[in-house]
This record gives structure tokens, sequence and C-alpha cells, in this order.
């Protein structure tokens, strides 16, 4: 991935968020929409997405509760 394609994918975070306000998807698909959007493959947006740890903790939370992947202890907050 070049440089300027990691600077695109900086602000995702908010991009996907944006996407659930205004559609009011959930994150999983919103992460879809855009992919869709922008004509790329979700394996290109979840190496993204790792590395993006408020994404990544949204997704993985949602995932939790729709019983895609399996609970994991959390502190209270």
């Amino acid at each position: 991935m070049t440089i300027v394609a990691l600077e695109a994918f900086q602000n995702l975070g908010e991009k996907i968020d944006r996407i659930c306000e205004l559609t009011g998807t959930d994150i999983i698909d919103a992460v879809i929409s855009y992919c869709e959007k922008h004509n790329l493959e979700i394996e290109t947006i979840g190496e993204i997405i790792s590395k993006n740890a408020n994404l990544r903790s949204k997704v993985e939370i949602e995932a939790e509760g729709l019983h895609y992947l399996k609970k994991t202890d959390r502190l209270p907050v």
C-alpha cells in the first residue's frame, strides 16, 4: 500500500462512524458499505482496522454481540 493510500485511511474510524450516523447501520455493515463504495476488498480493510484500536474494538464488540466471535471478558467502564 502506498503512502497516499495510507493517508486516505487515517480517518477511517471517523468515516465509518459517519456512515453509521447517516444511515443508521451498525459498524460491520458500514465497513462493508465503505468497501463497496470505494471498490476495496474486505481483506484490505481488515488489515487497516486491525491497526486502528478504536475501530477494531467497536467491530469486536459488535461481532461478539452477533455471536460471530467468542465473548471476551471486559472491565466495566
